[in-house]
Parts: structure tokens; sequence; C-alpha cells
């Protein structure tokens, strides 16, 4: 006789799975491409900032009635050497200011810039130089070399009165000498004079006013960067 086998509850066998456990070159690698992502974030964004700063000394213009931070307006105020070394460094007295306790920045109100030195056929441009006005007033020697046409008339310059004296012949000459009073003869009535013996002049013209030389423009703020990159030299 066969006896019954008695069997208890199933139970649940999960299947093994792989080691999920990484190797070490494996977590290396991982590790050194997050590190070279993280850093090229940093100085990604280590060089925007820097593109983004301004050079001490650069010059921008501005088109509102004020500066940004870290900047002046300039207008050729002077301040001291001891607050700005850095800024000092760089402009020097080239703008005015003694020197010792103070320098100027440049002024470029109501003013152009124009790139210092000496190009081929110009004139020589020094550094921090001041010239041109916005009008003129020209002078004879510059006019152009021109003539003017003198509309002259005629009329007569002496009046007639009866002679109270005989007349020579007007042919002859007479033998003895003529007193104040006396007459001469004469062929002709009728006698041309020299150009050098009439005087005469033209009436002035022209009212002098002063000439403008201004080109059109149009008006905004010029700042100086009294807090940036120090620049160095090439």
């Amino acid at each position: 006789m066969t006896t019954p086998t008695v069997r208890g509850p199933a139970t649940y066998q999960p299947t093994p799975t792989p080691s999920r456990t990484m190797r070490p070159t494996q977590l290396l690698r991982q590790t050194t491409v997050v590190a070279a992502c993280a850093l090229g974030l940093i100085l990604g964004n280590q060089a925007f900032a820097q593109a983004q700063e301004k050079y001490l000394g650069e010059v921008f213009l501005f088109a509102s009635n004020f500066c940004p931070q870290g900047s002046m307006v300039a207008n050729g105020a002077l301040i001291p050497v001891q607050q700005n070394a850095a800024l000092f460094a760089i402009l020097g007295t080239f703008y005015g200011g003694n020197g010792t306790t103070n320098f100027a920045l440049p002024d470029l109100q109501g003013r152009s810039p124009i790139g210092a030195g000496q190009g081929p056929g110009l004139s020589n441009i020094a550094l921090g130089q001041k010239a041109g006005s916005e009008q003129v007033t020209l002078s004879t020697a510059q006019l152009p070399l021109h003539s003017h046409t003198i509309a002259a008339t005629n009329s007569p310059t002496a009046s007639t009165k009866p002679a109270t004296h005989t007349t020579p012949n007007p042919t002859r000459v007479p033998a003895q000498t003529m007193n104040a009073g006396g007459y001469v003869a004469a062929s002709e009535a009728d006698t041309t004079l020299a150009a050098s013996a009439i005087a005469s002049e033209t009436a002035p013209s022209g009212g002098g006013q002063e000439v403008k030389i201004r080109n059109p423009y149009l008006g905004m703020t010029w700042c100086i960067v009294v807090n940036g990159v120090f620049p160095s030299r090439q």
C-alpha cells in the first residue's frame, strides 16, 4: 500500500538577478565625465562673466542720462588719486589734474573722440589734446580769389561860365610864359584820362556772421569704467 505524500503550501522563489554593483573602472569613468562637465560649466560661466566685464578706463556710450554701476560720466571731473590708484595708473594726467592729489577724467561733453597719432597726410593728434570749434568766422585771406564789377555812371564834374578874356589861336602856343588864370592852346577839346587817375571803391558786402561747421549729431552719455578688469599691455 502506498503512503500518500503531503505537500505544504507553495512558496515563491524569486529568480536571481545579476548583481548591479558597478565595477571600480566604470565608477571612475562616470565620475570623471561628471567632473569634466561641471568644470566646463564653471569655466564657461567665468569666461562669460569676464566677457561681460569691461576694462578699467574703457569708454563707452550709454543711451540714458546716467552711467551704469562701475562707471562714471566722462565729463572731465577731477577725482582723487588715492582712492583710484589703478585708474590713475592708466589715465595719468593726459586729461588734466595735478597728478599728485587728483587727476581728470576725459571730458567728452559736446565733443567727438578721434584717434590719437598721425595718419598719412593728416595732422598729429596727441593723447588728450582738445581742438576744434562749432563755428568759424572766415577772414579775407580765407576767401577764394574773386573780383567785383563797378557800376559807374558819367556825370559832369565842372560847370560852365562865360569867359572874360580873349582866347588865343588854339593851334598856336603863346610865346610868353602863361601866368595863373591864363589860357593854353589845345588841339583837342576832349582828353582821355589814364585808369590810375580815377580812384574807385566797392561798397562792403556780407554780414560777417560765423559759419557753423558741426556735423549732424545725436546726444548720448559717454561713460568711463572706473571699476573693472585692469588691462594688460600687449
